[in-house]
C-alpha cells in the first residue's frame, strides 16, 4: 500500500516504486496573497484591517510614535552617536566605555520601573502619567546635555544626563509593552499579534532613519 510522509513543509509520496516525490506544500496566505504588486497590497490592507480590529487608531499611532520615534530614533540614535560626542569632548577609550555602560544600566531599572507603576498609581492610572512624566523628563534631559560646555569637564553630566533619557525610554518601553499585551490578551479575533510586528516595524525603520542622520551628521558637523 503506498504510504505518504511528512518533512517540514513538503509531502513525501512514496507509491511503491522505491521513488519520493516531493509536493511542496502552498499556504493560505501565499494563495490569497501572491507576490505580485496586488497581492502585496492586499497583504498589507489585510495587515491593517486586523490590526485595527484589535487595537485603536489612537493606540496604534501611539505605539508607532513611541516605538519609531522615542525608542527608534531617540534611543538607538543616542546609542550611534555617543562615540563621536564622547570623543569630540576629548574622552579616553576607557572612560568612554564606562560612561556607555552607565547609560545602557537604565534598562536594568526595567523591572523596579513595572512594580512601581503597578503599585503607586498617579491619579488613578498606572501608566498615563507615568507617560506623559517620562515624555517630559526624556527632553529636558536631552536639551540639558545640548546645554553643556564642549569639554571634557561635561563628560560626567552628560552621561548623568543620557542615563536619564534612557531611563525615560526603558519606562516608555516597558509600559508600551505592558499595555498592548493586556490589550492582546482580550483579542478574540487571532489578529493581535500584529502589534508585535507594527512595534518591531516602527522600531527598526526609526532606528535605520536614526543610523542614516549620525553618519551624515558625522560627516557634515564632526563630533
Amino acid at each position: 500500500m503506498p504510504a505518504t510522509t511528512y518533512r517540514d513543509d513538503y509531502t513525501i509520496d512514496d507509491d511503491g516504486t522505491g521513488e519520493e516525490t516531493l509536493i511542496e506544500h502552498v499556504s493560505a496566505a501565499e494563495e490569497a496573497y501572491p507576490c505580485t504588486p496586488a497581492g502585496i497590497t492586499a497583504s498589507i490592507r489585510d495587515f491593517f484591517a486586523g490590526l485595527l480590529a484589535v487595537f485603536t487608531p489612537r493606540f496604534t499611532v501611539w505605539a508607532a510614535l513611541n516605538y519609531g520615534l522615542i525608542k527608534g530614533m531617540g534611543y538607538l540614535g543616542i546609542t550611534y552617536v555617543q562615540l563621536p560626542f564622547f570623543k569630540g569632548l576629548g574622552v579616553s577609550g576607557s572612560q568612554y566605555q564606562k560612561f556607555f555602560n552607565i547609560s545602557q544600566m537604565a534598562f536594568a531599572l526595567k523591572p523596579a520601573i513595572g512594580v512601581i507603576s503597578d503599585a503607586v498609581p498617579i491619579l488613578g492610572y498606572h501608566k498615563r502619567y507615568y507617560v506623559l512624566g517620562c515624555s517630559v523628563l526624556g527632553t529636558l534631559a536631552l536639551i540639558a546635555v545640548n546645554l553643556l560646555p564642549h569639554d571634557v569637564s561635561a563628560a560626567a553630566p552628560a552621561a548623568a544626563l543620557i542615563f536619564v533619557f534612557m531611563g525615560a525610554v526603558a519606562t516608555l518601553d516597558l509600559l508600551g509593552e505592558g499595555k498592548y499585551s493586556e490589550l492582546m490578551a482580550r483579542d478574540t479575533t487571532g489578529r493581535g499579534p500584529s502589534m508585535v510586528t507594527w512595534v518591531w516595524m516602527t522600531y527598526m525603520t526609526g532606528g535605520l532613519v536614526a543610523a542614516g542622520l549620525e553618519g551624515a551628521l558625522s560627516e557634515g558637523l564632526g563630533p
